[in-house]
């Protein structure tokens, strides 16, 4: 039972029953009842006079209600780490895309910018020496084989009825076609071919290739073309030609080799500037890997023996000399190669048929012409043939030679630009001291540097480049006599 000091004197002191005193200690002792712990009064004798009935409960009760209230507390800490972390990874992944990443991507990109750069670099620093290399050859093959057709072509001339000489003059000449058309793919690839340009009417142009694209495809490859850009570009139309006929001609192999049926040659402006020549087949493609090295000289994915490699090498050294670029894209079922090339500046119609059809050596006898060769004793095929049609020749072999020449009065001079001591300029800028210089052809298998072939070209004279055939000498000399007026 509890004293007053629980029930308060109210309760001890009132004259109440004995069932309301019950009800009244019973609902004091409520507070105390509630209170999550055990607990128990004594009076003045040290007697237990109160106990809760938390202080009753076994202890297994406590440990488990502490247990519930630990394991409250962790889960709401898992949550509340569960929460930070989300509020972490989203202020993370906002950090990240919108100020990280755009660092982080344009780092990236200048890297890869940097490694192609270095490719690009170090890739044609590898095409600049092998371009000198293949040039320097070419030059040198080229004066071997101007004295192989020349002196062949002698031959021809005295073989007269005999046939069968002629026959194998023929092979040595045809064999000799081959080999100068090798030999320029070399300096076309290397940019060391002087290009005679001249506008080229597109619409025009596709005329007169249609046969020759035909007669190189075979009869069971339908060629179409369309030209829908007329303009005129301004090119060497014999190496644009043999530009265009070399795609056609990859094109007949690639089919020939694995399957299709249509090369397509079509022509298309871009509108700001440029014109793109392209040529198209269903063949079955470059294989991916293969893609990235057809540019390369003596790279070819033909079979061993059908191919020297240097095709494409040398539509992309003629592109580049146009100011052009040559593109090239591929999947199975469709390969497609374009030259790129820019437009001529008041573009007009100009037909490539407009050619002087003339006798080679009329008008040509009693005229006095100039051979400037240091090789002349291998070149003198020369000045055979010119003597052979009348002309009155003379020879110098060095720049002193022909220096002493200058006051002679002279229809032409043939000029070699390499002479090994001096070149062919040094000739020229000597006779135009004279108050009538005469006009200059200059000889050349391959102008060695962009300095010495830009000064050749300003001075407006022609060049032949070697190996030439005879009559390829006797038209420049006739077209060049024609232009100016006569010093004798």
């Amino acid at each position: 039972m509890l004293d007053d000091r629980i029930t308060g004197s109210l309760v001890s002191q009132s004259k109440v029953p004995k069932a309301i005193r019950s009800k009244l200690e019973h609902y004091a002792s409520l507070p105390l009842e509630l209170m999550p712990m055990g607990i128990t009064t004594w009076d003045a004798d040290l007697k237990i006079d109160f106990l809760s009935s938390n202080y009753l409960r076994p202890a297994s009760d406590f440990v488990k209600q502490t247990t519930l209230v630990g394991e409250r507390i962790t889960q709401i800490a898992q949550y509340l780490l569960l929460f930070i972390g989300a509020f972490l990874l989203l202020f993370v992944g906002y950090v990240y895309r919108f100020f990280l990443s755009p660092i982080f991507s344009e780092m990236i990109r200048m890297h890869k910018q940097i490694i192609q750069a270095k490719e690009h670099e170090m890739h044609y620093e590898k095409l600049r020496v092998l371009g000198q290399i293949s040039g320097g050859v070419a030059h040198e093959f080229n004066n071997v084989l101007n004295i192989i057709s020349g002196n062949a072509e002698m031959a021809r001339l005295k073989s007269g009825p005999d046939a069968e000489c002629a026959r194998y003059v023929d092979k040595i000449l045809d064999t000799y076609i081959r080999a100068a058309t090798l030999t320029d793919q070399l300096l076309m690839y290397s940019r060391r071919r002087h290009l005679n340009e001249a506008r080229v009417f597109l619409p025009d142009f596709f005329e007169g290739l249609e046969k020759t694209g035909t007669s190189l495809l075979d009869g069971d490859i339908a060629l179409t073309m369309k030209s829908d850009a007329e303009v005129t570009v301004f090119v060497d139309p014999v190496f644009f030609e043999t530009s265009v006929l070399n795609l056609v001609s990859n094109a007949r192999d690639a089919i020939l080799m694995g399957g299709g049926s249509r090369v397509k040659i079509f022509s298309s402006a871009d509108g700001v500037g440029n014109v793109r020549i392209a040529v198209v087949d269903d063949g079955p493609g470059i294989p991916e890997n293969a893609l990235s090295l057809v540019r390369e000289p003596f790279y070819s994915t033909k079979s061993r023996g059908r191919g020297t490699g240097l095709g494409l090498a040398m539509v992309e050294g003629f592109a580049a000399q146009a100011n052009g670029r040559l593109e090239i894209s591929s999947k199975p079922g469709r390969t497609e190669a374009a030259l790129v090339l820019p437009v001529a500046e008041h573009s007009s119609h100009t037909s490539m048929a407009s050619h002087l059809e003339a006798d080679e050596t009329q008008g040509l006898s009693g005229k006095r012409i100039l051979i400037v060769e240091d090789r002349i004793d291998e070149f003198g095929f020369l000045t055979e043939h010119l003597r052979s049609v009348g002309c009155n020749v003379d020879i110098a072999k060095t720049v002193a030679e022909a220096g002493a020449k200058q006051g002679e009065l002279w229809d032409i001079v043939l000029c070699d630009v390499d002479l090994g001591e001096g070149s062919g300029l040094d000739v020229y800028r000597s006779f135009q001291h004279k108050n009538v210089p005469p006009p200059f052809i200059f000889m050349t298998g391959n102008i060695p540097n962009e300095a010495m072939r830009d000064s050749v070209v300003r001075t407006k004279q022609r060049i032949l480049m070697k190996p030439f055939r005879m009559m390829d000498m006797m038209e420049a000399i006739q077209k060049t006599i024609q232009s100016v007026t006569p010093t004798k």
